[in-house]
């Protein structure tokens, strides 16, 4: 955390020097360790400084007015950490960071529920996205700002499926989240996500609610969720949106 109020995001080249951007730009050197055997030797290089230089260019594609562009490397990037990293400590700000950028870039492309999830999927992660300063990127930052996502240590309000009368969503399609390579070596593990799911039968604001792995298997399944559709609930014949509970397992794999 940098200080003890607001921290500026990520890499954006004004910042450079700055202590926030040296603590998103860690120390490389053995921050991506413990990775499987299986890891091709042209993967095991990437570092973590060489993710923050990427985290860079998107920032930088966003400034200069290139959502497109910038949605798509954050995504690609996001990825590629997820899938290499088994475990260290700077994974959370970057995924986070990665996350925040997506969401800035969906805004920017005018899809404003796919912004939302990505921002409410960076405060899963990283649960200090709320300090980061969006003003720089204009309306985009400001809408994210304006939207903050419900309190993972908050009390759950009232869920509408425990209501008598009220028929709960059906899954129409569900893709299976891609699991990590990194992690394909470890005990089946299980993430349990609350979503809200809209009359649209479109899930939104993630709420992590239980995880027996490491964020990756976290942003794993967040990442596969928003795909997600549905069938609404109804009560007495009308859709409603209701809160839902998913869990989702990860299996160990071969």
């Amino acid at each position: 955390m940098c200080g003890g109020g607001s921290i500026s995001l990520p890499a954006v080249s004004a910042l450079r020097g700055s202590l926030c951007f040296a603590l998103l730009a860690v120390l490389a050197v053995g921050a991506v360790s413990a990775q499987t055997r299986k890891q091709p030797p042209r993967l095991a290089q990437k570092t973590l400084e060489s993710w923050d230089a990427e985290l860079t260019l998107i920032d930088r594609q966003l400034i200069e007015g290139n959502p497109k562009r910038a949605y798509r490397l954050a995504t690609n990037l996001s990825r590629e950490m997820v899938e290499l990293v088994v475990s260290a400590p700077q994974v959370p700000r970057l995924l986070g960071v990665a996350s925040v950028l997506r969401a800035l870039a969906a805004h920017q492309l005018g899809d404003a529920d796919e912004a939302l999830w990505h921002w409410h999927v960076a405060h899963q992660v990283f649960p200090e996205t709320h300090k980061l300063l969006l003003t720089v990127y204009g309306a985009a930052g400001e809408f994210l700002q304006a939207n903050p996502p419900r309190n993972r240590g908050g009390k759950v309000g009232d869920t509408l499926l425990a209501v008598e009368g009220v028929t709960p969503p059906r899954k129409r399609r569900a893709p299976a989240p891609r699991f990590p390579l990194a992690k394909r070596e470890a005990q089946p593990v299980s993430v349990t996500v609350q979503v809200i799911v809209g009359v649209d039968g479109r899930p939104r604001s993630p709420l992590l609610r239980d995880s027996e792995g490491e964020l990756t298997l976290v942003w794993a399944t967040l990442e596969a969720l928003r795909r997600w559709e549905f069938d609404p609930a109804e009560r007495d014949g009308v859709e409603v949106a209701v809160f839902y509970d998913l869990a989702v397992n990860f299996g160990r794999r071969r």
